[in-house]
């Protein structure tokens, strides 16, 4: 499990998880990675070392360049922690007992009292 806590961290950021995301269509060279994603490379360089690190990427030396592809099984392996420890087993409400409603994520839900409206009936009518 200690090697989840790398690659949750490596999975944090957004330019990171563009990589993998461009990664899935298969092995691309660092300049090809920066220029798809529009990443300066120093910033590439430092990405791909902690997604190297995470061991959600591997490389490869091709001549002159050094080829990055996904690392499958480990994103497999990441998808079956996620989904052992996060879903909802069958049988259990989704929701665990919170309330959902459309209100945004700082709104409380309605209840019967807050979602009547203030006018009696007749002054309504």
């Amino acid at each position: 499990m200690l090697g989840f806590d790398v690659s949750f961290k490596a999975l944090a950021d957004p330019s990171r998880r563009a990589i993998l995301k461009l990664l899935r269509d298969g092995p691309r060279n660092a300049g090809d990675i920066g220029k798809a994603l529009d990443i300066p490379a120093t910033a590439l360089s430092f990405h791909l070392r902690t997604l190297k690190q995470a061991d959600l990427v591997a490389d490869q030396r091709r001549g002159q360049f050094i080829e990055y592809r996904l690392n499958a099984s480990v994103v497999d392996e990441l998808i079956a922690f996620a989904i052992e420890h996060f879903a909802p087993r069958r049988g259990e409400p989704p929701d665990n007992g919170t309330q959902t409603s459309d209100a945004g994520p700082n709104q409380a839900a309605p209840t019967d009292e807050s979602s009547k409206s203030p006018l009696s009936e007749e002054q309504r009518s």
